[in-house]
């Protein structure tokens, strides 16, 4: 995790910014996000299908939409190219 860490702060510092791909899962633990702050979060689609369908998947959709805001990060949703305002 520290080489990625020094790879992705090399490319901050350059002025880039950079997305962690499928939010919420495998890899992509609330651990992760915290220790490498992406400046994008791209949600797993299983937190776009259904959503509206689903109360279990609607909480945990709001909670990943809240926790993205509390760190003044931008939530994407898989079939998108932009932030949700």
């Amino acid at each position: 995790m520290s080489h990625l860490k020094r790879i992705l702060n090399f490319y901050k510092s350059k002025g880039f910014q950079y997305a962690l791909d499928n939010v919420g899962e495998g890899f992509s633990t609330a651990e992760v996000l915290t220790e490498l702050e992406p400046h994008y979060k791209k949600l797993d689609r299983t937190y776009v299908l259904g959503v509206a369908e689903e109360d279990e998947l609607k909480q945990r959709t709001a909670e990943l939409l809240l926790e993205a805001a509390g760190c003044r990060r931008h939530l994407l949703e898989p079939s998108r190219k932009t932030a949700f305002p």
